[in-house]
């Protein structure tokens, strides 16, 4: 019997730059990031997010980074489209826009993890490899 009891994810970790996200979500795959989602950059602009005024404003240090999935991109708008975590009401439904510049701050993002997406979804079965198996591997 070969049942599947889940599945298992292979991350992959690549640097933070546009082409690179347009090449994940291209091939549907959506991406992780982490970045300083200052909120007052924010309020009643109909989930769009703007580029902080101030680059050097002490706010931003004092901000964390937060993880978010960019899920869509605009070439002609220059906006990615991305899930927030914390739920439907906050932004657009629980998206948000994101400009292009946005990512060419570092102080805005988290260029030390850099961006994850998927590599591979592989099923996990209940039944235990052969002995062949384990010694070919």
């Amino acid at each position: 019997m070969n049942e599947q009891v889940g599945i298992r994810v292979i991350p992959l970790h690549m640097i933070c730059d546009i082409n690179t996200i347009e090449t994940c979500l291209h091939n549907q795959l959506p991406v992780l990031i982490g970045i300083k989602l200052i909120q007052q950059n924010f309020q009643h602009n109909g989930g769009y997010l703007q580029v902080p005024t101030d680059l050097n404003d002490p706010l931003i240090k004092k901000t964390d980074i937060h993880g978010i999935m960019i899920v869509g991109y605009n070439r002609k708008t220059q906006y990615l489209t991305c899930r927030n975590s914390w739920g439907e009401n906050w932004g657009y439904h629980g998206y948000f826009y994101l400009p292009y510049e946005y990512l060419t701050h570092p102080c805005l993002i988290d260029h030390m993890r850099g961006l994850w997406s998927i590599l591979k979804i592989i099923p996990r079965t209940t039944t235990l490899p052969t002995v062949r198996r384990l010694v070919v591997s």
